[in-house]
């Protein structure tokens, strides 16, 4: 039994040690997914040893991933008294989805302008629509979700900017849990999978205008889903409206000349 799983361990088998750093992180995506199905609610104390005890890990582990949390700002830090499950203020969450519009609008465009956005990832893109709206049809909400994320993540990635990347995946992360506890369902998301269809579209023209406009456009609306409204919103709005001071010229048309 034992010269087995040496065996196992020496040929890069599944029986290999993990690092600790993963199984932080592993623990949590299993908070995340706990907050998001409200197994975890929302203002509840995370105990340590408790939350060791249900994943089967150590402390240590449970300690790093309520760190990470903490970051990311779904867990906050009491002196004297433990961490807990954080609630997003409606007017936190509209500052994150403001942001993302316009930092999710800009990362479309540098697809556009890189030309990093290739067809194979357009084709994925259609995968993950068609999908979105098999979903639709079958009320599997939890899916829907998941494929929307994929589908920004992937998109976001063909930018080509690794910080851009970076930021924007804390910021889908925390548009994922808002929808998931505002307990919709598939139905009530059905005009969301035409607006990707808008978006694909554009980048295809390489519109810079409409790939602007439509970005931001589906992000916002996200906001009408989840009943959002605060002073500063109407105004918020306005600022992300102003379109790029310029159309994309494309390589075969040579670009402007270089100003000295």
């Amino acid at each position: 039994m034992g010269r087995s799983l040496e065996l196992a361990r020496a040929d890069g088998a599944v029986l290999t040690p993990v690092p600790a750093a993963s199984l932080g992180r592993l623990a949590a995506d299993r908070l995340l997914r706990a907050l998001e199905t409200g197994a975890i609610p929302v203002g509840s104390r995370l105990v340590e040893a408790r939350l060791a005890e249900l994943l089967g890990v150590s402390r240590g582990p449970i300690r790093d991933a309520l760190q990470y949390l903490e970051q990311q700002g779904f867990v906050y830090r009491l002196p004297h008294r433990g961490s807990f499950a954080a609630t997003l203020a409606p007017e936190e969450l509209v500052d994150i989805f403001i942001l993302r519009a316009d930092l999710e609008a800009l990362a479309a465009r540098l697809a556009v302008v890189r030309r990093a956005i290739r067809g194979r990832d357009l084709a994925t893109l259609r995968e993950y629509v068609a999908a979105m709206a098999r979903a639709v049809r079958t009320h599997r909400f939890d899916e829907l979700l998941d494929l929307d994320i994929a589908f920004h993540r992937l998109l976001v990635e063909c930018s080509g900017n690794r910080r851009l990347v970076v930021i924007l995946d804390g910021l889908l992360t925390h548009t994922r849990l808002a929808i998931a506890l505002a307990n919709k369902n598939a139905r009530a998301l059905a005009g969301v999978v035409q607006t990707h269809r808008n978006l694909i579209a554009a980048i295809e023209g390489e519109d810079m205008r409409q790939v602007d406009l439509v970005s931001k456009q589906h992000v916002l609306e996200t906001l009408d889903y989840l009943g959002l409204a605060t002073p500063m919103l109407a105004r918020d709005e306005q600022a992300l409206t102003s379109p790029p001071s310029r159309p994309f010229k494309g390589a075969a048309a040579g670009g402007r000349a270089r100003r000295r």
